[in-house]
């Protein structure tokens, strides 16, 4: 069935609510988010760490629903006046390709723009930019990110050091209009 507006091929976007990620409530979906999302996920203690984090300012994490369901999670950080950097982003494998990431990144950009920032960075370990993330370097450049240094040895990756590959988007005048 085609809804109007809609093509035959196009992926129906899902409605998403977007909010702030709690502790106690939230720590086990997260969890098993990243789980699905990464072959290297956070512990406890890195969720721990990222909400003490967060109680200091250091970093912000939101958490998308749909009708209740957990579908995905964003961690970023901002600086006071000048930019972004999205630390993780996961979508549950069924709700991907339905607008949950795009969403959740939105909101940031969103944030960083309200608090001054021009630019976000995104970093990406060079074995998922080149081997495994043909489609999220696909959607990362379909979002205006452009692939703009590497780091050398600047990220872990199933415990080995790699070279990261830094994605950022700038901001102009009006960018939220």
């Amino acid at each position: 069935m085609v809804h109007s507006g809609m093509s035959a091929n196009a992926v129906p976007m899902i409605l998403t609510n977007i909010r702030p990620a709690v502790w106690n409530s939230d720590l086990k979906h997260l969890m098993d988010i990243d789980l699905k999302c990464f072959d290297d996920p956070w512990d406890e203690l890195d969720w721990e760490q990222l909400f003490e984090d967060k109680k200091k300012g250091f970093c912000k994490i939101l958490i998308g629903s749909c009708l209740g369901i957990p579908t995905g999670f964003i961690v970023w950080t901002e600086t006071a006046k000048s930019h972004g950097r999205i630390k993780r982003l996961g979508v549950r494998p069924m709700f991907r390709g339905k607008g949950v990431g795009s969403k959740l990144v939105e909101a940031v950009e969103t944030s960083v723009l309200h608090n001054g920032g021009t630019e976000i960075f995104v970093d990406v370990t060079e074995s998922i930019c080149y081997q495994d993330g043909a489609q999220l370097t696909a959607w990362l450049r379909h979002r205006e990110y452009l692939a703009a240094a590497i780091m050398s040895e600047g990220g872990v990756y199933n415990n080995q050091i790699e070279d990261l590959v830094v994605f950022v988007k700038h901001f102009t005048e009006g960018s939220l209009a």
